[in-house]
C-alpha cells in the first residue's frame, strides 16, 4: 500500500462534495462547501482505488417503498446510529443493507458520500458513524491504516463479522473510527420492476418494465419438501423451477455473478446471507433481480471525493409476495387455521403472519369466522400486523 499523505485534510475532505441542501435535518449539519475540493463522479477512470458498493432492497407487490420501516427490525451493530424497531435477535438475523468496501490503494483521504434519488427517502441506518442527513450520508476523512487495532467491539457471533474480519479489503479510519467496511439502511418510494404471471400448473413467467434490462432474475417458491428455485429467461420471462437442496444452491447464479464483479468473498457472504433471509425465511413466493447500474445510480447516487476511483456498483431488489394467485393461497391458509392437526394451524398462522401486507385483507375477511379456532387465530394475526406496522 502505498504511504499516506496527509496534507490539506480540511479541504480535500470537509469541502469534498457541496453537502449542503435546505432539506438536511437539523440534527445533521451538512459541511461546508470549499471551492477547492474536486469531486470525482462514480464514472471516474480508477487511478489506484476501488470502491465496491454492494446493496440488496426489500420491495412488496403490495407495498409501495423499498426497505418499508415496518417491514423488518435493524440488527445493525448497538452503536450504529439507527432509526427502526431494534431486533430482539440482531446477532444473527440479517437484515436488508447496503456495504461499502475498499481496495487497491488510498493515497489521498478521501471521502464517500450516498444520496438518496426518489423524493421523501431516508437513511434509516449506517455505520460506522458518519454526518447523515434525512437524504444523504456521507464519511469524511478515509485514511488507510495498517491494523484494525482500536476498532469499536462487537459480540463475535454478530453476522456481520465475516466482512468486519476479512483481510481482502483496506482497513481505513474515518475520523476515528476504525473499520474494514461501511454500511447504510435507506428506504424510500419504490415499486418493483418485474413481477410473476401464471400459476403452479401451466408454469410462470417473469413480466415487467425491467425484465429487458436486468441480467439476472431469479425466483423462489416453498414447496412441501423444501424449495424450488429457477432462472427466467430475460427474453421472454419464462421460468422453470427445480427443486433445490439449500437456499444456497438457489443463489448460486447471485455467488457467481458477484465473484465475476470482484467482490470478496466476505462481502458477497454477508449479502447472501441478507438475500437468504428476505427471500427464503418466510412463506412467500419471492423474486429477486438485478438493478441496471444507471437505475443503481438513480436510486442511490454515490459519489467519491479526494481521490480517483473506480466505483463498482450492484443492486439487488427482493420482491415478496409475487404469487399471481396470492389471494387464493391466504383463503386456503386461512382454512387451515382449523385444521384437526395443531402443527397445521400453527404453520398456517406462521405463514399469514409472514405474508404481511399481502395477507391482512382476506385475514380481516374472517375476523367472524364461524369457526371459533379460525376466528381466534385470525384475531392474533391481526394484532401481529398491526402491532409491526404501528
Amino acid at each position: 500500500m502505498s504511504p499516506m499523505r496527509l496534507a490539506q485534510p480540511a479541504a480535500l475532505l470537509l469541502g469534498a462534495l457541496a453537502f449542503a441542501s435546505a432539506g438536511v435535518a437539523q440534527d445533521a449539519p451538512a459541511p461546508p462547501a470549499d471551492p477547492a475540493a474536486q469531486e470525482t463522479p462514480a464514472t471516474a477512470e480508477p487511478d489506484g482505488l476501488i470502491v465496491r458498493d454492494l446493496f440488496v432492497l426489500q420491495a412488496d407487490v403490495f407495498g409501495d417503498a423499498a426497505n418499508a420501516p415496518s417491514d423488518f427490525e435493524t440488527t445493525l451493530f448497538n452503536n450504529a446510529p439507527r432509526r427502526r424497531r431494534i431486533s430482539e435477535r440482531p446477532d444473527d438475523t440479517p437484515m436488508p443493507l447496503g456495504t461499502v468496501t475498499l481496495d487497491g490503494e488510498l493515497a489521498e483521504p478521501a471521502a464517500i458520500r450516498i444520496d438518496i434519488g426518489p423524493d421523501n427517502g431516508r437513511f434509516l441506518g449506517h455505520w460506522p458513524k458518519g454526518v447523515a442527513g434525512g437524504d444523504f450520508l456521507a464519511w469524511f476523512d478515509i485514511r488507510p491504516v495498517p491494523t484494525p487495532a482500536g476498532r469499536m467491539r462487537i459480540p463475535d457471533a454478530h453476522w456481520l463479522n465475516g466482512i468486519r474480519d476479512t483481510t481482502d479489503t483496506l482497513c481505513f479510519n474515518t475520523r476515528g473510527h476504525i473499520d474494514r467496511f461501511f454500511a447504510y439502511d435507506a428506504t424510500f418510494p419504490y415499486r418493483p420492476a418485474i413481477t410473476l404471471e401464471g400459476n403452479t400448473e401451466d408454469g410462470y413467467t417473469a413480466v415487467g418494465d425491467g425484465l429487458a434490462q436486468s441480467e439476472l432474475v431469479l425466483v423462489a417458491r416453498p414447496s412441501d419438501t423444501g424449495w424450488v428455485s429457477g432462472l427466467a429467461d430475460t427474453t421472454t420471462g419464462q421460468v422453470t423451477l427445480t427443486p433445490v437442496d439449500s437456499p444456497a444452491q438457489a443463489l448460486a447464479p447471485v455467488r457467481k455473478l458477484l465473484a465475476e464483479r470482484g467482490y470478496c468473498d466476505a462481502q458477497a457472504d454477508t449479502t447472501l446471507a441478507m438475500l437468504e433471509e428476505s427471500a427464503f425465511g418466510n412463506a412467500s413466493m419471492t423474486l429477486i433481480y438485478l438493478l441496471p447500474r444507471d437505475q443503481a445510480d438513480t436510486l442511490l447516487p454515490l459519489t467519491v471525493s479526494g481521490a480517483s476511483a473506480q466505483v463498482v456498483r450492484t443492486g439487488l431488489v427482493v420482491v415478496s409476495n409475487v404469487e399471481p394467485d396470492i389471494v387464493g393461497t391466504v383463503a386456503r391458509l386461512v382454512e387451515q387455521l382449523g385444521s384437526e392437526r395443531w402443527a397445521q394451524r400453527d404453520a398456517a398462522q406462521r405463514a399469514l403472519i409472514e405474508m404481511g401486507r399481502a395477507a391482512i385483507e382476506v385475514v380481516r375477511q374472517n375476523a367472524d369466522h364461524p369457526d371459533a379456532e379460525v376466528a381466534y387465530r385470525v384475531e392474533q394475526i391481526i394484532a401481529e400486523f398491526e402491532s409491526s406496522h404501528e
